[in-house]
């Protein structure tokens, strides 16, 4: 099925890819403004930890950027993205971009978040610099965190060990993805003993996720419907991420139980996780939980039996993005329902605004993942 008018979520789309570039690219310097916690310098969080800025939320610019940049072959967004690319390499030692340590790789899903990046960049440019850099961050992340405790083989959140989390699920795609490219059926056979322990352990009777969990079981076990924008015990991208696992391990083995997984997390996100008629709920984490919404639509929306409401929800939500979320200036907010901005967000509430780039870019994420969508709808009809 064709969305309502051919290209119009891509339009959305690179409207709020070039939104973001009119905020955050110095095109002189031809690098994304230096940002700490999603502010650029000068802006209303002085409190700069590395006067370098931080690695992650620049990814947040990158792959809304590429995903756009490859669905409408527009050279000027892949020419922005390499000058970055370029910078961020020129900023960061090799080891600071591929070692789990303090300030850039701090836990689990910044690691993930960033190997997931690095191979946007490679899908991009067949850059095998970047490439190899994902390899040995997830070389070093499994190294530094997995272990069995706790009832299966997984990784914990950070150097504390105190939980292990669904945020691990950046790694496990990343691992699917090198073994993919490389043809090392390794990465995919480590990865997949994390996501059978989070199949495991953090599966819930309504086919959603918990997101942390500790010796004791899933945190909030005993308060399950505690699901709400800027609050939640579950976790919209790791639900994602989780249901392209599904689809990643139907489409390697043929296995018809992972399809089943993938069509029942689907209908899971649709039943738990929207508002307002089929708008998806930012519930938990408005810097990433978009993170995954366009491998989302190509991977799991396009399975066998995919139910169309399920499509319809990502279609509702750009739609909602687009006249709710989006700021006068051009921020996109964590309310995807709305309001953009302003004390009547919970998300502006409690700290996440649209002025930081990974709150924005989190949001254009979603408006990829409809173009997406939008584009694999266009060729199936034309194939018809």
């Amino acid at each position: 099925m064709r969305s309502e008018i051919d290209g119009a979520y891509l339009e959305l789309a690179r409207r709020g890819v070039y939104d973001m570039v009119s905020h955050y690219w110095l095109a002189d310097k031809g690098a994304i403004q230096t940002t700490w916690n999603g502010y650029p310098a000068g802006w209303d969080d002085p409190d700069i930890v590395d006067p370098r800025g931080a690695v992650w939320p620049r990814g947040m610019f990158l792959m809304p950027a590429l995903t756009v940049a490859r669905l409408s072959g527009d050279e000027e967004l892949l020419a922005i993205c390499k000058r970055e690319w370029n910078n961020i390499r020129s900023l960061f030692s090799p080891e600071e971009l591929t070692k789990a340590l303090p300030i850039i790789n701090t836990s689990v899903d910044d690691c993930g978040w960033n190997a997931v990046m690095y191979l946007y960049i490679y899908r991009a440019f067949g850059d095998t610099t970047a490439l190899n850099m994902a390899i040995a961050l997830m070389e070093d992340v499994f190294d530094k965190w997995y272990d069995d405790e706790w009832g299966g083989a997984s990784l914990w959140y950070r150097d504390a060990r105190d939980f292990k989390s669904l945020y691990q699920v950046g790694v496990l795609l990343a691992c699917f993805e090198i073994a993919d490219i490389t043809g090392d059926e390794s990465w995919r056979m480590l990865a997949k003993t994390c996501y059978d322990t989070l199949e495991t352990i953090q599966l819930r009777e309504d086919g959603i996720y918990f997101c942390d969990y500790n010796q004791d079981g899933p945190l909030g076990k005993e308060r399950p419907n505690d699901i709400r924008e800027a609050g939640s015990v579950s976790f919209l991208a790791g639900n994602m991420a989780m249901g392209i696992l599904h689809a990643r391990l139907y489409r390697v083995t043929g296995g018809e139980v992972y399809l089943e997984r993938a069509l029942r997390t689907a209908t899971g996100i649709r039943n738990v996780l929207t508002v307002d008629g089929g708008v998806l709920l930012n519930e938990r984490d408005a810097w990433a939980t978009g993170t995954y919404a366009p491998q989302w639509a190509e991977e799991v929306l396009t399975l066998p039996g995919i139910a169309e409401d399920d499509r319809t929800v990502l279609y509702n939500t750009a739609a909602s993005i687009a006249a709710n979320a989006r700021t006068e200036d051009g921020f996109y907010g964590g309310s995807w329902s709305g309001p953009a901005d302003g004390p009547d967000s919970a998300w502006v509430r409690i700290g996440s605004r649209p002025q930081q780039i990974m709150t924005s870019g989190n949001t254009v994420l979603v408006l990829a993942g409809a173009a997406v969508l939008e584009s694999m709808d266009m060729r199936g009809a034309e194939g018809e």
